[in-house]
């Protein structure tokens, strides 16, 4: 559901109006679907995209890479939504972490720096201690949510499990055979904010500052993200 702001931004061209207040006309916007939290950050450190949105982990994971380089560094612009994430299983036999095998693979974003990641370190920390909080990282694997939806729907795949936020976790426990592990929500207080970043850089600031002064139409880059199965674009 953290897509849906940029969805009606693109929809309803809610950037192009604000420009247009201030005084810029032609402002274009391009919508890019970039999968995973890795990858949407590569993505901002070459400056395919000067918006982007992903979870909290891969945010402060690209802060900290950038910190201290005024070429690459970035901000948070605000939180683009909230809401907590659900692992889920196929194995029925899975029904709590203290459950899983070395058998199963946990689909997440992206192995240790996403959101997904973190809560599941988050939720074995507290199932075996802080100590242990890495007990389950060999057993993840990294994939965007449509393909982790796939392979979880399918039956058909090494992975058994996957933590996901809505509504990818709902698609699947809609699915006969799928079940809740748990949410995040018994962790810590349910609502984790999804950060919506930019690159904050300069020279390329005080470029863009130039051409939006002389009223030279600039081109913005926006991340978006897709929904399971082939559907519509989720912006």
């Amino acid at each position: 559901m953290h897509y849906l702001p940029l969805y009606v931004m693109e929809q309803k061209q809610l950037l192009q109006k604000r420009a247009l207040a201030a005084g810029l006309d032609g402002v274009k916007v391009e919508y890019l679907i970039i999968d995973g939290g890795n990858h949407i950050n590569d993505a901002v450190l070459a400056g395919t995209v000067d918006i982007a949105s992903t979870g909290t982990g891969g945010f402060l994971t690209l802060w900290a890479k950038a910190k201290g380089n005024p070429n690459l560094e970035v901000i948070g612009l605000g939180g683009s939504a909230s809401g907590g994430m659900t692992m889920t299983t196929r194995n029925p036999t899975l029904k709590s972490l203290r459950d899983v095998t070395e058998k199963d693979r946990i689909a997440v974003p992206g192995i240790k720096t996403s959101l997904g990641a973190i809560i599941l370190q988050m939720a074995v920390a507290k199932e075996f201690g802080d100590s242990q909080y890495a007990r389950l990282d060999h057993l993840t694997v990294s994939l965007p949510y449509p393909e982790a939806v796939a392979a979880m729907l399918s039956g058909r795949s090494e992975i058994t499990a996957h933590v996901a936020s809505a509504p990818f976790s709902y698609m699947e426990l809609e699915s006969p055979g799928i079940h809740k592990v748990f949410n995040s929500g018994t962790l810590r207080p349910p609502h984790h904010h999804h950060g919506v970043h930019h690159p904050a850089v300069p020279l390329r600031q005080s470029e863009a500052d130039g051409k939006l002064r002389g009223g030279t139409a600039g081109r913005h880059r926006i991340h978006c993200g897709k929904q399971a199965g082939g559907g519509t674009d989720l912006c």
